[in-house]
């Protein structure tokens, strides 16, 4: 037998540990080498571009029309400005307790300084009596019922100019002497639009209200009304847009919790929904329905084209979403039941903002007069 000794056992064992690193930097130097060229095959593919999004809220119609100012009114003569003189109060007398008393103003009865007919979405008829004569009143409230002869009640308003405070009222009683008058319409809005009938009905009775006042008349015609009615029509369908998000709970919602908490939140119950309504409006800009079929959801809407951008009408919609989730157990989804995080929040927030941008564009801001009155459903 060969005589092992230590020094061999320990040359034995260098050899072993030797051969085990030269094996594991090969592996390494093989795996590098493969990651490299992955490396270079990626960095050479052009990166690819997030899908784009569909615009859930932009509907915006390419010929949608330009409302302008002065459309429908080229014959109609615009109202002298009135100088309003600054009201002096005088303070109380030293000797004397100021006296404090709760009142509310009635603003009908203020009047305004202009005229507010809209030309460029309203027919207008412009009614003036004789040089150096008024209005009597006496003549004046027979207009009413000249108004339901003819077929258009509930379609016509008047505005009353009294030249002795040099304001306008609606009211005919707020007015004293009264020397011009508008007769307006409405050519289009959500519910309806100015046809040959309607329109030859309203000039009639403008032609008929000029011999029964003994006015000057202007008025548009029956061609161009119609004319108007279509441009507002198709502005009115380019930005009908409603943004709408669900509140769901994972179980059934109460009917009396589902009340307390919209009531809660500022809605009025009216006609198996609940509505929000500004005080100075006559449709509803919030809107919750509880739905159909599935008894843990209800359905959240926002009427885009009736508040103003400068409101921020959106965080007035997740305020009072996010409000509800709480008030009833639930969370908050889009229309397709994915939850809504921040991301789709900014989402929408952007494609609302491209929305009043393009309303602007076309003359009908978001929440201004003029929308609130072809957006209604009056």
């Amino acid at each position: 037998m060969p005589d092992i000794q230590p020094i061999h056992i320990g040359l034995l064992i260098l050899i072993i540990f030797g051969a085990a690193a030269w094996y594991g930097f090969r592996k390494n130097a093989v795996g590098d080498k493969a990651a490299q060229k992955t490396a270079e095959k990626l960095n050479k593919k052009t990166p690819q571009e997030p899908a784009s999004v569909p615009n859930a809220v932009l509907n915006d119609e390419p010929e949608a029309p330009t409302l302008k100012a002065d459309d429908q009114a080229s014959d109609i003569r615009p109202v002298e400005e009135v100088e309003i003189k600054p009201i002096v109060v005088q303070p109380p007398v030293e000797d004397e307790p100021a006296v404090v008393d709760d009142f509310e103003v009635d603003l009908a009865k203020m009047g305004r300084r202009n005229t507010d007919v809209d030309p460029a979405v309203e027919a207008v008829a412009y009614f003036t009596p004789k040089p150096g004569m008024n209005f009597p009143k006496a003549q004046l409230t027979r207009l009413g019922r000249m108004v339901e002869d003819n077929g258009l009640s509930g379609l016509v308003r008047f505005d009353f100019f009294d030249q002795d405070a040099k304001l306008w009222h609606h009211d005919l009683d707020n007015v004293q002497t009264c020397t011009q008058i508008y007769m307006a319409t409405l050519l289009a809005n959500r519910a309806r639009s100015i046809d040959d009938i309607t329109a030859s009905k309203f000039i009639t009775l403008a032609n008929s209200i000029a011999i029964q006042i003994e006015a000057e008349v202007s008025v548009p015609d029956s061609k161009t009304m119609v004319e108007g009615a279509d441009r507002v029509s198709r502005i009115v369908k380019a930005f009908d847009n409603v943004l709408s998000v669900k509140i769901v709970s994972d179980k059934d919602i109460n009917e009396t919790v589902l009340e307390s908490a919209a009531i809660a939140c500022g809605f009025t119950k009216h006609e198996g929904q609940y509505e929000k309504t500004p005080a100075d409006a006559t449709d509803p800009i919030f809107v919750l329905t509880p739905s159909k079929t599935l008894k843990n959801e209800v359905e959240l809407k926002l009427d885009v084209p009736l508040v103003a951008a400068a409101n921020d009408p959106l965080s007035a919609f997740f305020s009072i979403a996010n409000d509800l989730c709480c008030k009833i157990d639930a969370m908050m989804t889009d229309v397709s039941g994915n939850p809504l995080g921040s991301a789709a929040a900014a989402m929408i927030g952007q494609q609302l903002r491209e929305v009043h941008a393009a309303m602007t564009a076309h003359g009908v801001p978001a929440g201004s007069g003029r929308a609130l009155k072809i957006f209604s459903f009056a």
